[in-house]
């Protein structure tokens, strides 16, 4: 085995990793994993038994009803095998890792590996099982959650079926998808009628006779930790079954896949918080020696195909295909990544930089409408996780126009739509690892009739102005008005001072002819 084989190995051993390395390509830690290996049809699977088998013993057997088959015995570091495994077998003594390649139907079944030390004295016994998968088609998973509680990995874009219980007439039951912040109901099914989240709408189907869960077109979103509580006819409940699921890549390149193009200079890749990333680093098999850097960090390096790591992360691989993976991407991911290659003589002949952002995917959105006096509409669109969102709204498909927007408000994310506008309208946000969208059917606030109502409610509020004036009026003219006796009183006192005014004057006038007589 070469040493760039060995290596990679070496590297899955320290992350401990049980997934698909590429399309063809499986490893399996015994070591941490008891779940079945499942290689693919015609793929190579590399399985992780011990940290170091020097010095020991070994006999594998394929475990069959009648009679075991010896697959392979290690004595003294020299490897017999049987002829169904004749040159598509191999085990690295270093890592003590057991490799097979062109994997065969046949070569499903359960196995043991006796290891024995140096004094023939039996250390332990490792039981495993592989359950070899067939190429095509890739898009269809089963998994059995009565048997087995490994987690549940369909492909992207695929099919995968769920087999919950073997049949589930007459129950009820409630999915729930378990977040850190707040559980999703995925569907509930009361009286063997279903109800889903939009999120799996037309995805999502529940075959109550033999109680089996079908997802089709699995995103990646949908992977995460699941529960579904069944209860009984009475509402009882039975049992509380816990799964995972863990969407793998289909070898299809995406924008917002695991794959990112490093064999250019200047190149800038977004994954999502939690996720993986491989960076492809081109054709560097005949490179004598490169390195890779993070910024001023020696990751590895690589010289006459001797390769080097200069961390003790876990998290990183080295592919044979020459492919750098990270898995399990955190924020401090994000960075400056730089690919050094040297000429025979250990002069820099190339460099180039690749720039990595981690940014936390948008997990949910809310819309809330509301109807304003005038008969607007009034609407916001608020977002859960997901680093620097994005928003933008469609009404049946389609771009908002102006004679439907009143208002914009980029930085609350909120709308007011004109009187009379309705249809389906779609809230979207994204980010450049995710994109998640919500959608709510909105009908008219009733436009027409807001602005005759206040009308008619004005004229009523003036109309009882008016009417409380004139009885105010009137009954101030009433308390005003004198009496019969008051009137009689005024008209004797009107009569008396008009006599004597008149005396007066008669005086005066007599005083006067007298005065001018003399």
């Amino acid at each position: 085995m070469k040493s760039m084989e060995q290596f990679l190995i070496i590297v899955l051993v320290a992350g401990g990793i049980h997934a698909h390395v590429s399309v063809d390509e499986t490893t399996c830690d015994l070591t941490k994993n008891t779940c079945p290996c499942a290689p693919l049809l015609k793929g190579t699977v590399y399985i992780q038994v011990m940290t170091d088998a020097s010095g020991r013993e070994m006999k594998c057997l394929k475990v069959l009803p009648k009679v075991n088959i010896t697959v392979f015995n290690i004595k003294k570091e020299k490897i017999t095998t049987d002829k169904e495994f004749n040159n598509r077998l191999q085990f690295i003594i270093k890592n003590g890792t057991l490799k097979i390649t062109n994997v065969r139907r046949n070569d499903s079944g359960h196995y043991s590996i006796e290891v024995f030390n140096s004094n023939g004295v039996q250390e332990k016994n490792i039981h495993f099982t592989l359950d070899v998968k067939a190429l095509v088609p890739v898009d269809e998973t089963t998994c059995d959650l009565r048997t087995s509680t490994c987690p549940c990995s369909p492909f992207l874009e695929g099919t995968v079926y769920i087999q919950v219980m073997n049949d589930a007439s007459g129950h009820e039951m409630k999915c729930l998808k378990v977040l850190p912040k707040g559980n999703i109901t995925v569907f509930n099914i009361k009286k063997e009628k279903i109800m889903t989240d939009k999120e799996l709408n037309n995805r999502l189907t529940f075959i109550i006779k033999n109680g089996t869960l079908k997802i089709t077109n699995v995103r990646r979103n949908d992977s995460g930790q699941y529960s579904i509580e069944v209860f009984n006819s009475n509402g009882v409940q039975e049992k509380n079954i816990h799964f995972t699921l863990d969407v793998k890549d289909n070898g299809k390149v995406e924008g917002m896949g695991t794959y990112c193009d490093g064999s250019k200079d200047g190149t800038k890749c977004y994954r999502a918080l939690g996720g993986t990333l491989d960076i492809h680093l081109g054709s560097i098999s005949e490179i004598l020696e490169y390195q890779l850097l993070k910024r001023s960090l020696k990751i590895f390096n690589v010289k006459k195909n001797m390769i080097s790591f200069k961390t003790t992360e876990h998290r990183y691989l080295f592919l044979s295909n020459g492919t750098f993976r990270i898995n399990n991407l955190s924020r401090s991911d994000s960075d400056n990544y730089t690919l050094q290659t040297f000429d025979s003589d250990g002069r820099r002949s190339d460099e180039r930089i690749l720039q990595l952002f981690i940014q936390a995917p948008v997990s949910s959105v809310l819309l809330v409408s509301e109807c304003l006096s005038q008969g607007e509409m009034r609407v916001s669109c608020s977002s859960e996780g997901g680093d620097s969102p994005q928003y933008s709204w469609t009404l049946d498909g389609r771009k908002l126009t102006d004679a439907e927007l009143l208002s914009v408000n980029n930085e609350s994310n909120i709308i007011t739509l004109k009187q009379n506008v309705s249809g389906r309208l779609v809230c979207s946000v994204r980010n450049n690892v995710s994109d998640v969208s919500k959608e709510q059917m909105i009908s008219t606030c009733g436009a027409g009739i807001l602005p005759l109502m206040g009308g008619v409610l004005s004229a009523l509020i003036i109309f009882l102005i008016v009417a409380v004036a004139v009885m105010c009026s009137r009954r101030k003219k009433q308390k005003n008005k004198p009496t019969k006796q008051e009137e009689d009183d005024q008209a004797i006192m009107f009569t008396d001072v008009s006599l004597t005014q008149q005396q007066g004057k008669q005086v005066v006038q007599r005083g006067e002819m007298e005065v001018e007589t003399e």
